[in-house]
């Protein structure tokens, strides 16, 4: 009980899932009787609560996903803590350094020792103990530069003193200490000092003292010390809300390599470690750990992202917009940078050894972006001047197989933590100490293969481990060239592989054509056949038991099977030397095109079902890059069979509506041009559609030159393969290009001929809607208004029966649009005010650009110039983040009523209004348009 209410109460006022509470009390451990106990603990905390005469001020309430405790915040020290460090910090900022002391000591004095102590073994209590043990050190550092800034040196070094007791290896302190001696006059006592800093840091850790320590040691010397850091108005940083995962394992054994990176991340002008090493070297884990204990000095936060399925700049780009969460509409580069450019984060970008162009991307955010610093995870190193490279080492090894000796080791360590995971009693001793040395020692200390090893004490002891892990090295054929370590986890994972039986062997080598994780309808896709009479599900449970596999739980509730990066790696070696990786990989295209041809329709649809296959997109990208790439082949490798090119141009028809509505506009060009230059020289429906695709992305991004040369060669090879439906698509995309292009005599020609090709099949309706809004358009843009509206009012009649929103929307928007160039403002406005909502939903760049510029017009044209001018302003700015330049049409089309505006407003009025709505997101801007 004393959990679920630590859990609720850090989040008061908000809702807690119950799933969340399930992890976070439990964890892995938890029963499958857990909702129920978690029931039964919130019912005694409601009556707890009214006993203790909290109730009604603190009650608990209960949601279908979860609990939110209603209670005030100032009742939750937590809370309070956190709001006195940020009103301090606000005062220190403006130079009232008495009152941001005293804000401080208010805050120190609600702790009264470690936090969560009572809940210390609940799994969520330790990171939110960590975090809170971080707060409380900030509030430290805070108190300790107002007594700098006071000249109260003396005060500052019982502090730090005080400070480093706990802390000993905290250099930071160290140099708090140091400086504040010097200040007080005692300079032999800050060398003194800084000596018995040293020594700690090299015989306890192994390290030489960071940079900062030893600049001051020189310092000192010379005589000639800064002044202590933290002056008036220079308050510590603001602790930042990161999206990091939360660690499986707790960091054995790296706490001196933590401190000295995160001493390195801290130290003047650097913005770039590189953590480098072999797969299983504990790399990433490294990293996050690193990203977490620095994050408080990123105001904006730290953030991860993976990026182990990314081949291409494009989609490495789109990787790290995805992980910031940045709109749909700014996943440009151009976009992305203008989003870093003035925040301040750390970003942990993981896995970059198969980028070849990953320096270029990580050069590219360092110029751009001044506050943002870059921890990556690689192989390789960058090459880049502005990188530390910094080599993550296998885990200490005991030198002796005596007890002693590897209860220091952290390799030891790291397997009895693992070990005691899945076997609760287990213990080193003197009987099983020499043979878990061995494993560790055969294992060269690499993190990875020892928790795969010690996984195994739930069937095996170690000297059983010993004797299969020998064997299974012995026989194992190793390239000569390989690295020791590359050998040596291998010989772990095989060994894992080799305990599986026939069946698990095949399943588990197929899932290797999983890079960014299955549901287990992919994972039934790939292994049919091969599984006997066994369900995929149960094969799966017995992956999962062997620690081959990871599960998490989708969106959707259902589990998602994952693969750390080599284990995946070492499932694809098997499965090429089985000869079945082809094979597997069409089954994987296979069951792609169907699911993403069913969500293809579903983008077609209503707005939550376009939602829906959105977020699938977004779910399956990695897959799809991978699937690609296996079937397309890379952008220099000789080209693959024509019946995986085929294979791979079909997928890219059933994903253009994704890369147009995802923000993917680049990468899907690049795919869609690899599939038309890898296909054979003669004609085929998918080089067709494949075709079709490259026009529309071309004109989406205004390359109107290629959009048309494009549509023309597809128009070609529709007649000669006699495809009616790939004709009529490739023909709507050819007058569409030949319009915006300038040539309407042309385009209209297409037009007429995609109407009368589709008018008497069914199954080309939506075509034939939008032939007739291609016409309706131009009939508008010559003043021949009552026919455009004939044509569109035909248009819509079809886009509504067949139900496609999206067409819906675009026939309505300009039916309004051709009522206000007919005079008719008022009908004018309430038909596109009632286009904002479903249009701010369904967030297509293209839709809401047009909606806001349009009725940006309409509004000069009612005499609101300062509200025109400002929703034009949201317009632009989002047409330059997704570089889609306007249209020669729609310029002409808007240009009157801002000529108007411009004449009614001052050149100070408009600058103003423009710059307001540059400001706001054009969701936002909408918004304020339609209620004002």
């Amino acid at each position: 009980m004393c959990a679920v209410l630590a859990m609720l109460a850090l989040r008061a006022g908000s809702l807690v899932t119950t799933e969340q509470l399930i992890d976070g009390v439990w964890g892995e451990d938890a029963p499958l009787t857990a909702r129920n106990a978690l029931q039964v603990h919130i019912s005694s905390l409601r009556k707890a609560l009214a006993a203790a005469g909290l109730a009604p001020g603190a009650v608990v309430e209960g949601t279908s996903s979860g609990y939110v405790l209603r209670l005030a915040p100032e009742r939750v020290d937590a809370l309070v803590a956190e709001r006195l460090l940020t009103n301090a910090r606000s005062c220190l900022a403006s130079g009232q350094v008495d009152a941001a002391q005293a804000l401080a000591a208010q805050a120190l004095a609600l702790w009264s020792g470690p936090a969560l102590t009572s809940v210390a073994r609940a799994p969520f209590a330790v990171l939110e103990a960590g975090r809170l043990g971080q707060l409380r050190l900030d509030l430290t550092e805070l108190t300790a530069v107002t007594l700098a800034a006071a000249g109260r040196h003396a005060d500052v070094v019982r502090l730090a003193e005080s400070v480093l007791t706990e802390q000993p290896f905290h250099e930071g302190w160290w140099c708090k200490l140091v400086t504040a001696l010097h200040h007080s006059g005692r300079t032999a006592d800050a060398l003194a000092a800084y000596e018995r800093a040293a020594h700690g840091l090299r015989e306890e850790l192994g390290l030489d003292p960071g940079s900062e320590l030893s600049i001051l040691q020189e310092q000192l010397l010379r005589g000639d010390v800064a002044p202590e850091p933290g002056q008036p108005g220079a308050a510590p940083a603001v602790r930042a809300t990161s999206r990091l995962p939360e660690p499986p394992t707790p960091l054995i054994g790296r706490e001196g390599e933590l401190a000295e990176l995160v001493a390195l991340l801290r130290a003047p002008g650097v913005r770039l470690v590189t953590l480098t090493g072999p797969g299983g070297a504990g790399k990433t884990r490294l990293a996050v750990g690193l990203a977490s204990e620095s994050a408080a000095a990123y105001p904006d936060g730290a953030f991860l992202v993976t990026l182990a399925a990314v081949t291409e700049p494009g989609a490495m780009w789109t990787s790290i917009a995805e992980s910031l969460d940045v709109p749909t509409s700014d996943r440009t580069v151009t976009g992305l940078l203008g989003h870093l450019a003035s925040r301040s984060l750390l970003l942990v970008l993981d896995n970059l050894e198969q980028l070849a162009d990953a320096h270029t991307v990580v050069s590219q955010l360092l110029r751009a972006a001044p506050d943002i610093t870059v921890v990556a995870t690689s192989r390789r190193p960058l090459h880049l001047a502005a990188e530390h490279e910094h080599a993550v080492p296998p885990l200490e090894l005991p030198r002796q197989a005596t007890l002693g000796e590897a209860e220091g080791s952290a390799a030891v360590s790291l397997f009895v933590h693992q070990a005691r995971r899945v076997r609760s009693t287990f213990v080193l001793d003197n009987a099983n100490v020499a043979d878990v040395v061995h494993l560790c020692h055969r294992l060269d200390g690499l993190p990875l293969a020892i928790e795969l090893a010690a996984a195994r004490s739930k069937l095996l002891s170690p000297a059983a481990m010993v004797k299969r892990l020998d064997h299974v090295l012995g026989l194992h054929d190793v390239g000569v060239d390989r690295p020791r370590r590359q050998q040596t986890l291998r010989a772990t994972i095989a060994w894992s592989y080799d305990l599986l039986s026939p069946v698990q062997q095949r399943v588990f080598r197929r899932l290797g054509v999983f890079v960014g994780g299955a549901d287990l309808a992919a994972v039934e896709a790939v292994t049919e056949g091969c599984r006997g009479e066994a369900e995929a599900f149960d094969v799966v449970a017995d992956l999962l038991d062997a620690s081959l596999i990871s599960v998490t739980e989708g969106s959707d509730g259902e589990p998602r099977i994952t693969t750390l990066q080599t284990i995946g790696d070492f499932a694809r070696e098997q499965l090429r030397s089985q000869g079945e990786a082809e094979s597997v990989e069409l089954l994987f295209a296979q069951h792609c095109a169907a699911v993403f041809h069913a969500a293809s329709d579903l983008m077609a649809g209503s707005g939550d079902s376009v939602v829906a296959a959105r977020r699938l997109f977004e779910v399956e990208h990695d897959n799809v890059r991978s699937v690609l790439e296996s079937l397309l082949g890379s952008g220099s490798g000789p080209s693959p069979a024509p019946a995986r090119v085929r294979a791979g141009q079909v997928l890219c028809a059933d994903l253009w509506r994704m890369w147009t509505d995802g923000g993917a506009l680049v990468e899907g060009r690049v795919w869609a041009q690899r599939a038309i230059d890898r296909s054979p020289d003669e004609d085929s429906v998918a080089l067709l559609q494949c075709l079709c695709v490259y026009a529309e992305l071309a004109i989406l991004q205004r390359d109107f030159t290629m959009s048309r040369d494009t549509a023309a060669r597809a128009v070609g090879m529709g007649r000669r393969l006699g495809d009616l439906a790939g004709l009529i698509g490739a023909l709507i995309m050819l007058g569409r290009s030949e319009h915006i292009a300038g040539s309407p005599d042309v385009a209209r020609a297409v037009f007429d001929e995609v109407i009368t090709l589709a008018s008497s099949e069914a199954e080309h309706q939506q075509r034939l809607a939008e032939a007739l809004v291609g016409l309706a358009y131009m009939e508008m843009g010559e003043g021949r208004y009552e026919r455009s509206l004939q044509l569109q009012d035909a248009a819509l009649q079809i886009s509504v029966a067949i139900g496609d929103e999206r067409k819906t929307l675009y026939a309505r928007h300009n039916f309004a649009c051709t009522l206000r160039l007919m005079g008719h403002l008022a009908e004018a406005r309430t038909r596109m005010r009632e286009q904002f909502t479903p249009v701010i939903r369904l967030a297509n760049p293209d839709l809401l650009i047009v909606l806001a510029e349009d009725y940006a017009a309409l509004l000069a044209e009612l005499g609101d110039h300062a509200g025109a001018v400002r929703l034009l302003g949201a317009a632009d700015a989002l047409r330059s983040r997704v570089q889609m330049p306007r249209l020669p049409q729609q310029e002409e089309e808007i240009r009157q009523p801002f000529a108007m505006a411009r004449a009614a407003l001052s050149g100070v009025d408009w600058d103003a209004a423009y710059a307001a709505g540059l400001r706001l997101g054009i969701e936002t801007a909408l918004g304020e348009a339609y209620h004002s």
